[in-house]
């Protein structure tokens, strides 16, 4: 893989934003998963 200054920002850049991402949705699954847990909780009592 031929790596040019621009296009090594670039996937560099790329990667980071995909890794955000990731851990965003990530963080909203954990989230959901908690307040799904908490409704069921309540709903049971």
């Amino acid at each position: 893989m031929i790596q040019s200054c621009g296009t090594s920002f670039r996937s560099d850049l790329e990667d980071a934003v995909i890794q955000i991402t990731n851990e965003i949705e990530l963080c909203s699954l954990l989230t959901m998963s908690i307040l799904l847990r908490k409704i069921d909780a309540d709903a049971q009592k």
